[in-house]
C-alpha cells in the first residue's frame, strides 16, 4: 500500500476570507510507491516535492490555485526500473491558476507528466535552458522505458520548454497570445521514435520542435495569424507535419538524414503565409499544400523547397492568387512531380512557379490553371 503524505496550507481569516501568502511545503520520500500531495490556495508559495534513491511507483500532486507567483518543483528519481505499467510508473501531477507561476520537473525512468497552467506569464521549466528543472530522462533506452508529458496553458505569453530522452511523447497545447513553446528530444538508434505535438491557437506565437534520432513524428498546428514555427530533425525515417490556419504566419522545417518525410499545408483564405522546407539527405519526400474555397481564397503565399541528394521526391498543389513556388534540387534521380502526379501545381492567376534541379536524371512537371500565370523550370 502506498504511504500517503498531505499537506495543505491555507490560512482563513473570518473577517475577508484572506488567503494565506508567502509559504513553503517540502515533501522528501525515500523508497517504493510512495504518494506526496501540496495544496497551496494564494500567491507567492513554493511546493518542493522529492522522491529518490532509486524507488518507484511515485506519484506526486500539487495544486496551487486562486494566486499568481507560486512555484511547483517535483524531482523524482527512479533509476534501475524498466517497466512503464502498474505501479512501476513515476507520475506527476500539477495545477496551476494564477500569473506568474512556475513548474519545475525532473524525472528519471519512466515517466509521466501532467501540468495544467491557466492565467498569463507562467512557465513550465527554465525556457532558456533545456535541462534545468523541465528534463524527463530514461533510466535505460528499452522501449517499455518511456517518458510521456501533456502540458496545457491557457493565456497569455506564457512558455513551455522541455527536454526528454529516448523514447519520449510531449503534447503542448497553447491557447491565447505570444506564447512560446520548445521541445527537445534525443534518441539514440536503439531508443527511437519520439513525439512532439505543438497545438498553438491564437497570435503571434512561437514553437521550436528538436529532434535526434531516429523514426521521430514532429507536428506543429498554428491558428490565427503571426505566428512562427521550427522543426529541426536529425537522423533517418523521421516524420514532420506543420498545419497553417490564418494569415502572416512562418513555418520553417529542417530534416538531414535519409528516408525523411515533411509536410505542410495552409488551410482556405491562407494570406501572405512563408512555408520553408529543407531537407538534406537521399531519398526523402516533401509535399506543400495552400487550399482555397470559393468563397475563401488564399493568396500572396511563399513556398520554397531545398532537397539536396538523391531520389527526392517533391510534391505542391497551391489554390489561388499570387502565390509563389520555389524548387531546388541538387543531386541525381529527383522528382517534381511524373505523368500521374503533379510537381508543382497551381490553379488561379497570377501565380509563378520556379523550379530548378541541378545533377542527372531528374524529372520536372509544372501545371498551371489560370491566367497569368509563369512558370520555370532549369535543369543543369
Amino acid at each position: 500500500m502506498k504511504r500517503l503524505v498531505s499537506v495543505l496550507v491555507a490560512v482563513f481569516f473570518m473577517t475577508g476570507m484572506a488567503v494565506a501568502q508567502n509559504n513553503t511545503a517540502t515533501t522528501t520520500q525515500n523508497g517504493n510507491n510512495n504518494s506526496a500531495t501540496v495544496d497551496q490556495q494564494g500567491s507567492n508559495h513554493v511546493s518542493t516535492i522529492e522522491q529518490n534513491t532509486w524507488g518507484y511507483g511515485h506519484d506526486a500532486v500539487v495544486n496551487q490555485n486562486s494566486g499568481n507567483g507560486n512555484i511547483s518543483d517535483i524531482y523524482q528519481d527512479q533509476r534501475g526500473w524498466s517497466n512503464n505499467s502498474g505501479d512501476f510508473e513515476d507520475g506527476a501531477y500539477v495545477d496551476q491558476i494564477g500569473s506568474k507561476n512556475e513548474s519545475r520537473l525532473k524525472q528519471s525512468g519512466p515517466n509521466k507528466a501532467e501540468i495544467y497552467q491557466e492565467g498569463d506569464k507562467n512557465k513550465v521549466g527554465n525556457y532558456s535552458n533545456y535541462q534545468n528543472r523541465a528534463v524527463q530522462i530514461n533510466g535505460s533506452s528499452w522501449l517499455n522505458d518511456r517518458n510521456m508529458l501533456d502540458v496545457d496553458q491557457l493565456g497569455n505569453k506564457n512558455k513551455a520548454g522541455v527536454w526528454q530522452s529516448h523514447y519520449s511523447d510531449a503534447t503542448i497545447l497553447q491557447e491565447g497570445t505570444s506564447n512560446e513553446a520548445k521541445v527537445k528530444q534525443t534518441g539514440s538508434a536503439k531508443g527511437t521514435m519520439n513525439t512532439a505535438s505543438v497545438d498553438q491557437a491564437g497570435s503571434e506565437n512561437y514553437a521550436d520542435i528538436f529532434q535526434k534520432g531516429e523514426g521521430n513524428d514532429a507536428s506543429v498546428r498554428h491558428q490565427h495569424y503571426s505566428n512562427e514555427s521550427y522543426q529541426h530533425i536529425e537522423g533517418n525515417n523521421n516524420y514532420t507535419n506543420a498545419n497553417i490556419h490564418g494569415d502572416n504566419n512562418v513555418t520553417d522545417q529542417t530534416q538531414i538524414g535519409n528516408g525523411n518525410w515533411s509536410y505542410a499545408v495552409a488551410s482556405y483564405g491562407a494570406i501572405q503565409n512563408t512555408i520553408t522546407s529543407e531537407q538534406l539527405g537521399n531519398d526523402n519526400y516533401n509535399k506543400a499544400n495552400v487550399s482555397s474555397s470559393y468563397k475563401s481564397v488564399s493568396r500572396e503565399n511563399l513556398i520554397n523547397i531545398i532537397q539536396d541528394g538523391n531520389s527526392n521526391k517533391s510534391y505542391n498543389l497551391v489554390d489561388g492568387n499570387y502565390n509563389e513556388i520555389q524548387v531546388l534540387q541538387e543531386g541525381s534521380g529527383n522528382i517534381a512531380g511524373t505523368h500521374t502526379s503533379y510537381g508543382i501545381k497551381q490553379i488561379g492567376d497570377n501565380n509563378m512557379a520556379d523550379l530548378d534541379q541541378l545533377s542527372n536524371n531528374n524529372t520536372a512537371t509544372i501545371h498551371q490553371m489560370g491566367n497569368k500565370n509563369t512558370a520555370n523550370i532549369m535543369q543543369d
